[in-house]
């Protein structure tokens, strides 16, 4: 497990814990840490105790083990950082904790449950980190599928409609700054550009499902082509390249277009395989 050492103010003693440091987006990432106890501010000083709650709850979801990790965050990180004096540290446990728990529910199929987790986290998410970060556009994507495995169709099209709308911001934005980046900036916002258009994918993907579910097929076909074009723009998976082809095809053939039909036909050869 990596080691790193926690930037501080000068020094009083040192101490080896369970520690965290962030990822490009400012969001928790739990590792092994040199902390050095300092004179922290006490809000930082928050941050570092319920950071410790969170590595006792930490935990990779396993087909096995998500109810132990469903009840760890329960039991122990929420009613701690309920109880949180400063706001942006409670948002922040309180966010991870709910989307941790909604990832478990997912893969159980408490798809209900699921729906009311990541509302919880969509809450915690506007204080920390913030409707600017990649994290918030996320959530509502997730948030229409936990609604579209339970056929509420027009809630699933609110919820991946605001997601849509939201990344393509991002995306506009981010093409804008990108000829003022030099060097390894620009190449970190070309990424940052990229996992945007994959998850674009996504979205305009259960929005064509959503839509072809409800009979509106022409839209459904107009936003699979979008979903297509924004998964080669975001080098997504073959297999979801896949997916979206088959899907296309289908749309192909029930409005009987010979002309979609040999397109998806074109590009299914030429994607590679699972």
């Amino acid at each position: 497990m990596p080691v790193t050492v926690k930037p501080a103010p000068p020094t009083k003693k040192s101490t080896v814990s369970p520690g965290k440091t962030t990822d490009a987006n400012g969001r928790v990432v739990t590792k092994q840490t040199v902390v050095v106890s300092a004179n922290f501010t006490p809000e930082e000083k928050e941050d570092d105790e319920l950071n410790h709650h969170m590595a006792y709850s930490f935990g990779s979801v396993t087909d096995t083990n998500c109810q132990t990790i469903i009840d760890k965050y329960q039991r122990d990180l929420i009613p701690t950082a309920e109880q949180a004096k400063f706001p942006k540290n409670r948002a922040k446990y309180l966010g991870t904790a709910h989307e941790a728990i909604a990832r478990c529910q997912m893969s159980q199929g408490r798809y209900i449950e699921a729906e009311q987790s990541l509302r919880d986290a969509l809450v915690q998410a506007e204080i920390w980190p913030g409707k600017d970060d990649s994290l918030y556009p996320n959530l509502w994507i997730r948030l229409s599928m936990a609604q579209l495995k339970q056929e509420h169709w027009k809630d699933a099209e609110t919820s991946a409609a605001q997601s849509d709308a939201l990344l393509q911001s991002r995306i506009d934005d981010h093409q804008k700054l990108l000829p003022t980046l030099t060097d390894g900036s620009a190449e970190t916002m070309r990424k940052k550009i990229q996992h945007e258009h994959e998850w674009r994918c996504t979205t305009l993907s259960n929005l064509s499902y959503i839509d072809a579910q409800q009979g509106k097929l022409e839209q459904a076909t107009k936003l699979i082509e979008q979903a297509y074009q924004e998964g080669v723009a975001g080098a997504a998976r073959p297999q979801d390249l896949q997916d979206i082809e088959y899907f296309g095809a289908h749309l192909a053939d029930l409005t009987d277009n010979s002309a979609d039909s040999a397109k998806w036909a074109a590009r299914a050869d030429t994607t590679p395989q699972k």
